[in-house]
């Protein structure tokens, strides 16, 4: 609904639209960070359109918040603590309780990474998990995070290391495209 009413020039109902409740549930139902942005994003150029100071301190706001929670270290620490004192249970528990999936991905391969570390083998099924995640991320969440992700799952699973580093390499090299092609 967001694209449809920002492509059909329709500011106003937008920024009505775009309550924080329905940002919330673009949150929820996405369970990502870069969905948000693109709805926060849309918030701000509709707000700029249309001169409105308070809509563009909200949005902006808002932007400000978003990427500072995409490059947030969530839990991580935690998770490898719980993991070097073979508290697994806890670990897998905590990871799996984050809302965005970057998140969970990241305490994941923190997991298994401190599997690993104490000289125990990384089940299949967090592996799959992690393949899982990885395949259904997209680029944005994945580009700011992806190094060090992939610096956890380096000696545990390599492949999944080198797809994970692909797809954000990938949608980086996009981005710069699309960027460039808007200049």
């Amino acid at each position: 609904m967001p694209e449809y009413l920002e492509d059909a020039s329709q500011f106003q109902d937008l920024l009505d639209f775009l309550t924080p409740d329905h940002i919330l549930q673009v949150l929820e139902r996405s369970q990502t960070l870069s969905r948000v942005d693109e709805t926060v994003k849309r918030g701000f150029r509709s707000a700029k359109r249309l001169g409105r100071d308070a809509d563009i301190f909200r949005f902006g706001l808002q932007k400000a918040i978003v990427a500072e929670l995409a490059v947030a270290n969530v839990w991580e620490s935690e998770v490898a603590a719980l993991a070097a004192l073979r508290r697994d249970t806890e670990a897998l528990a905590l990871a799996n309780n984050a809302v965005l999936r970057e998140d969970r991905l990241q305490m994941l391969a923190a997991l298994a990474h401190g599997i690993w570390t104490r000289g125990d083998a990384v089940g299949a099924e967090l592996l799959d998990q992690m393949r899982l995640l990885i395949g259904n991320l997209d680029f944005w969440s994945l580009s700011r995070r992806a190094r060090s992700i992939a610096s956890n799952l380096v000696c545990v699973s390599p492949d999944l290391a080198t797809t994970l580093l692909k797809k954000a390499k990938w949608g980086a090299t996009k981005t710069t495209l699309i960027e460039r092609s808007h200049t």
